[in-house]
């Protein structure tokens, strides 16, 4: 129902609006009640995404980038509302380089390598799928996204939870 309303409203409020309400909407639902959090949880996130989708800045390490900039400002703000929260930031995988076998060519992986380097900086924790995913695909051949789109189908969900469940076991999230 949420995706629904987030359809129908994409248009007329616009990307960086009607995604910020969806995820808050979205943590609400999950039970956070506090505003800021929902507005530190959201906001950021949706810049970032959206910084990354137009491109602005997109240069491999180039510490004046307005990528960098940006996801190095999104994770200090979290750290700084969120001082003593343990969060964990999950990176997908360059999935179509995985099954081309061509993940040290990859175009967009040091998006990932970026995003550890800032999750260290600030003391988050930090999973990048792409060797998990990699093992995987290796193993079995199974893809990882629905056959209609990117997004991940139930087998990739299973997987990414996987990763996440251990991840929360290794810090201590979950017993």
């Amino acid at each position: 129902m949420l995706m629904f309303l987030y359809g129908l409203v994409l248009d007329y409020l616009g990307f960086l609006i009607a995604t910020t309400v969806f995820l808050a909407a979205g943590y609400r639902i999950m039970g956070e009640k506090h505003p800021g959090i929902l507005f530190v949880a959201s906001l950021p996130v949706v810049v970032g995404i959206w910084l990354i989708m137009t491109g602005l800045g997109v240069q491999k390490y180039n510490e004046g980038s307005q990528i960098i900039r940006a996801v190095d400002y999104i994770l200090s703000a979290i750290k700084k509302e969120l001082p003593q929260k343990k969060i964990i930031f999950t990176m997908d995988a360059p999935r179509k380089d995985i099954y081309s076998s061509s993940v040290k060519k990859s175009d967009v992986i040091w998006l990932n390598e970026l995003l550890r380097e800032k999750c260290l900086k600030y003391g988050f924790h930090f999973i990048d799928l792409t060797d998990f995913f990699s093992k995987q695909f290796k193993l079995n051949g199974l893809k990882f996204e629905s056959q209609y789109d990117s997004h991940w189908n139930e087998y990739g969900h299973n997987m990414a939870a996987s990763a996440l469940y251990n991840k929360m076991k290794e810090v201590s999230i979950v017993d």
